[in-house]
């Protein structure tokens, strides 16, 4: 194989590595495992590359195109994690793809139902400037469509530009969904606020026979690293409770029981951000705000169209 015949492959495979569902990847793990329809389940053999792994509102998945899919979204792991998969991660791996492919098939029939569409000058556009398929700066019309189209489709049995024009597609009603989501100054300010602020709490256990354990200091943390509290046996709620402590009002009304054991809390300091910080790290911390709070709204999409779509699994997916 050659390298303008690789190129163009491993762009594709790193193209639906990046798309929006893999942008977040770790938080589309929760999706998987709430819209994961128990592959486990499935007892009809693969049939190969072309065997129907999952009707989404009578659209087929198979085989071929999950293997593709599958390369981009091990890729997305291997860096994340440095290189090698932890043991025991290779079914999520599987997972996330399956989900990828998934999720992508619902934004295309909800941009469809919305009448958007790919036109044939938009799909050109897009293959002439993509850089893998130039020679000196210029299209190589010629190497496109007598050299890689047809080795692509022999190599994965797919059509690149069925696949391309999908991937335009789901990327138009994502980006339509996205530019809806708007952080203003003060909701960013608030946020950041709310992220940097470091709290000190004094914690005083009693253990589940009834006997006090010795006092403990924990802090300073953030809310991000609220865990060093109670672990993750507590709830939201319980910690919602604790972090609205304030220097007036620094004790618990009531103590918390989590996983058997009771926590009086303290709060001992709480330590905001400058108004310094804040400027310098404005345009910054609004973008990264910005990106996640897109992210949520694309969550709540994917799972609205799940809700309310027709999903049928038909045989498990393999490896590669």
């Amino acid at each position: 194989m050659s390298d303008y015949e690789v190129r163009p492959m491993l762009d594709i495979i790193r193209r639906k590595a990046n798309s929006w569902a893999t942008r977040i990847i770790f938080a589309t793990i929760v999706l998987v495992f709430i819209f994961f329809f128990g592959y486990n389940q499935i007892f009809v053999p693969n049939q190969g590359p072309q065997a129907v792994l999952v009707r989404v509102n009578g659209f087929d998945i198979r085989q071929n195109e999950f293997s593709l899919a599958y390369k981009g979204v091990l890729e997305s792991y291997k860096q994340v994690f440095k290189g090698e998969i932890p043991d025991g991660m290779s079914k999520m791996v599987v997972n996330t793809t399956l989900q990828q492919l998934i999720n992508q098939r619902l934004l295309i029939d909800a941009a469809q139902k919305m009448g958007l569409r790919v036109s044939d000058e938009e799909l050109a556009k897009t293959i002439e400037n993509s850089k893998q398929f130039q020679k000196d700066g210029k299209f190589d019309r010629s190497a496109y469509r007598d050299y890689f189209l047809p080795t692509f489709q022999r190599e994965t049995g797919l059509n690149y530009e069925d696949l391309l024009r999908n991937e335009l597609l789901a990327k138009k009603i994502d980006d339509l969904l996205h530019s809806s989501v708007k952080v203003s100054p003060k909701e960013a300010q608030d946020a950041y606020r709310l992220n940097k602020t470091k709290f000190t709490f004094q914690v005083i256990k009693t253990g589940t026979d009834g006997k006090p354990l010795p006092r403990q200091t924990v802090g300073p943390i953030t809310l991000d690293e609220r865990e060093q509290l109670f672990g993750k046996e507590a709830s939201d709620t319980d910690y919602a409770k604790v972090f609205a402590l304030t220097s007036e009002a620094p004790d618990l009304a009531l103590p918390l029981t989590i996983a058997g054991v009771q926590y009086s809390i303290h709060l001992i300091k709480k330590d905001t951000p400058a108004d310094g910080a804040w400027v310098k790290d404005q345009a910054t911390f609004t973008q990264d705000y910005l990106l996640r709070k897109q992210g949520r709204v694309s969550q709540e999409w994917i799972s609205h169209l799940t809700s309310k779509a027709t999903i049928e699994q038909l045989s498990a997916p393999h490896e590669g």
